[in-house]
């Protein structure tokens, strides 16, 4: 005679799943409950970027859930505003959410055509036809066929030696902490460059090489000397000082 062999089923493995079930329905109605519905929003580090902009183009609402939106959308859509350099999304839970605001700030200013131009220290374009010139930035005139790209958009400095040889000289101040001491670049239709600083003396060059042969020259004239001197550098020989009226 056969025996029948019976198997006792496993019903704990089915409480186990029964109960990995309700515990994951009730994290989701418990996620999507109103404990978790967005009561603050609070905006940071902007200083020229409105709250109210900021806050309309995020699209983040009061009341809704804190999971319902997706921080990379709001970086992108908050990022097209071309005063925007960076975003940071934060969740502060169970109901806060946090934008954090990194600004560009004006490096140098390019006259073109009548307008100004405020680009940052990446190059990027993020004001056209600016009225309101900031301290702590360098103005930059007289360059010869350029054109301004739209809002938003790097200048390419490679275009024209004009344009290498001013971002190199920007470059040095800005490695060597000298933005403070320069408020102009003036390129003359001769195809010299005049440096006016904030305490009233020239730097007069004709090349790049003139300028990076005479860099240590230059460090210290922007550095110490008082006002109403010409520095004028040239390669291969030494600086020439002169006595100037600036009015």
């Amino acid at each position: 005679m056969k025996r029948r062999i019976r198997f006792k089923k496993n019903s704990g493995c089915g409480i186990y799943v029964l109960l990995v079930v309700i515990f994951t329905a009730a994290m989701l109605v418990f996620l999507r409950s109103d404990f978790f519905s967005i009561k603050s929003i609070e905006v940071e580090g902007n200083s020229y970027v409105s709250e109210e902009t900021i806050l309309a183009c995020s699209d983040i609402k009061i009341g809704q859930n804190i999971f319902d939106f997706k921080a990379k959308d709001i970086q992108n859509s908050l990022k097209s505003i071309a005063r925007i350099k960076n975003v940071s999304i934060v969740r502060a839970y169970p109901d806060t959410v946090k934008i954090i605001i990194t600004e560009r700030n004006p490096m140098m200013y390019i006259y073109n055509e009548g307008k100004y131009y405020t680009l940052d220290d990446e190059g990027i374009v993020f004001e056209a036809d600016c009225t309101n010139i900031a301290s702590g930035a360098i103005m930059v005139s007289g360059f010869s066929d350029i054109t301004i790209p739209e809002v938003g958009r790097a200048f390419d400095f490679s275009l024209t030696a004009q344009t290498q040889t001013v971002y190199e000289v920007i470059d040095f101040f800005k490695r060597n902490n000298l933005i403070e001491y320069v408020s102009e670049i003036y390129i003359s239709q001769s195809g010299y460059y005049y440096i006016y600083t904030t305490k009233s003396n020239v730097i007069k060059f004709y090349s790049l090489a003139s300028f990076q042969s005479n860099e240590d020259m230059i460090k210290y004239f922007l550095t110490n000397e008082e006002g109403n001197i010409m520095l004028e550098v040239i390669e291969d020989s030494n600086p020439v000082y002169k006595i100037i009226d600036i009015n």
